[in-house]
């Protein structure tokens, strides 16, 4: 069996026989995102085809190039919970927003440690490794409103789409932003 399914009497690749009738079906290895392949990346997946930001094939990445982050915090007992999130930057520093009452909220509380990794909108990893750094919760107005305007200039129609559904259901003063600080 290959990596894409069986091999047909022709050589053509079918998906593996899982007792459905009739001929194999022809099916393709996922296309390549361009600039994956002018990097060297290899990441079959077209969730991932707009988050090919890294450098030196992802062995670092710019998270304010791409569109998910995945944001891990730490519990109590030190496990790590992971959630896929927005991210912004401004003037160094990158900028998470979520409920005030969000866990990974709560967790900031008792630990600050975070680290950053590329991934898709429902949190599926890319390959490439991970940045860490140490978050707080951010309080300033005028620092917020700069932070919102790099969201929205980031993330268009879409966080205006949040911001409008949040004020709908009350929720709009509810959010803590997080600053995340990575070393250098």
């Amino acid at each position: 069996m290959s990596r894409w399914g069986r091999l047909g009497a022709a050589g053509e690749v079918g998906p593996p026989r899982c007792g459905r009738r009739g001929g194999a079906a022809e099916v393709r290895p996922p296309a390549i995102h361009p600039v994956a392949r002018q990097s060297g990346i290899m990441v079959y997946s077209a969730s991932f085809s707009a988050i090919f930001a890294a450098d030196q094939f992802m062995n670092a990445f710019d998270p304010a190039r791409v569109p998910y982050v995945s944001l891990t915090t730490y519990r109590k007992t030190g496990a790590a919970v992971s959630t896929p999130v927005w991210i912004a930057e401004l003037d160094g520093l990158y900028y998470v927003f979520s409920a005030a009452s969000a866990g990974k909220v709560k967790r900031l509380h008792n630990n600050d440690q975070v680290s950053l990794a590329v991934c898709n909108y429902s949190g599926k990893l890319a390959a490439g490794a991970a940045l860490q750094g140490s978050a707080r919760i951010v309080t300033d107005p005028d620092l917020l409103k700069g932070v919102y305007g790099r969201f929205v200039a980031k993330y268009g129609w879409q966080f205006r789409l949040t911001n409008l559904l949040s004020r709908l259901a009350g929720r709009i003063n509810q959010r803590a932003m997080i600053e995340i600080a990575i070393p250098a």
